[in-house]
């Protein structure tokens, strides 16, 4: 049964001579439930939490500084080893041997080298590769009920490129961990923003493999944020076979994000369709033109 991502984020002040906004991404209650764990056949595997790109961008994310995590321990410790690792677009761009492990208890780790974010390569798994010494690792979990998207619980056994989604036959709740990152700094005068877009169908479910034309130029299919924006007025659209086109004009002068809902076309429509309609920002349609066949 697939899981929402739980997220969500607080903003603190440090006291290094100026303040200075901290963010921090978290996927539990902080009460971690010691029935759950994880079991699997595999005795190295890979746990992870993912934030999406959306996510990042939307929170400011500009680089992270530590992880937390929650580790459970019985009578015979099952962990050999644990190292922290970051992925992004199916690639390792951070790796740290942990020197020494607490167990039954928050284990918050700090990363020799803050990793800077870049939301404009995709979505960030962050987690542990881990060695055991029998088929059982325990990570702590918890349930709670945020609003950001993604997944919270993904494992994959060494050798294995794919991530996974654990089930609820494993037992689980999400992973508690918690990442934490410094919000990102914007020189003043200087102002950059980040613009994503939430693509919808017509029952407000998720489209992922949309064309979306940004500022006059045509994306990868499904790239829907853009960062590191100036002020100013943009236009966009948004196609899919069997669906009308839509678009429209964005001012930017913050951070945004804009839901694009796309309508399909009928099926017989579709079949005689020469020209394909579209639909403007105010959701009406465009002129369509029709092939009947003749």
């Amino acid at each position: 049964m697939k899981k929402t991502l739980l997220l969500f984020f607080m903003l603190m002040l440090t006291h290094i001579g100026f303040a200075q906004a901290e963010v921090v991404i978290s996927y539990n209650d902080g009460t971690p439930d010691p029935k759950n764990h994880f079991s699997t056949t595999g005795t190295e595997y890979d746990v992870a939490v993912k934030c999406t790109s959306e996510s990042l961008a939307t929170l400011e994310v500009g680089k992270i500084t530590s992880v937390k995590t929650y580790l459970k321990q019985g009578d015979n410790p099952p962990l050999l080893s644990a190292v922290l690792k970051i992925w992004q677009a199916g690639a390792e761009i951070y790796t740290q041997d942990l020197s020494s492990i607490t167990y039954n208890a928050w284990m918050e780790i700090k990363l020799d080298t803050p990793v800077d974010v870049d939301t404009s390569k995709g979505d960030l798994y962050i987690g542990f590769s881990c060695s055991v010494r029998s088929n059982l690792m325990g990570y702590m979990t918890a349930d709670v009920t945020l609003d950001y998207p993604g997944i919270a619980n993904l494992y994959r056994l060494k050798g294995n490129s794919e991530w996974l989604e654990a089930d609820s036959s494993m037992e689980l709740g999400d992973w508690s961990i918690s990442v934490i990152a410094e919000k990102k700094s914007v020189t003043p005068g200087d102002d950059k923003y980040t613009l994503s877009f939430n693509v919808l169908d017509e029952q407000n479910q998720p489209v992922s493999d949309a064309i979306l034309t940004f500022d006059g130029k045509k994306q990868e299919t499904g790239v829907y944020t853009f960062s590191n924006l100036s002020e100013g007025d943009y236009v966009y659209s948004v196609e899919k076979e069997k669906y009308y086109t839509a678009s429209g004009k964005v001012t930017l002068n913050e951070n945004k994000t804009i839901n694009v809902q796309l309508h399909a076309i009928a099926k017989d429509t579709y079949l005689n369709v020469l020209h394909k309609g579209s639909i403007t920002d105010d959701g009406e349609p465009m002129a369509i033109y029709y092939n009947d066949g003749i």
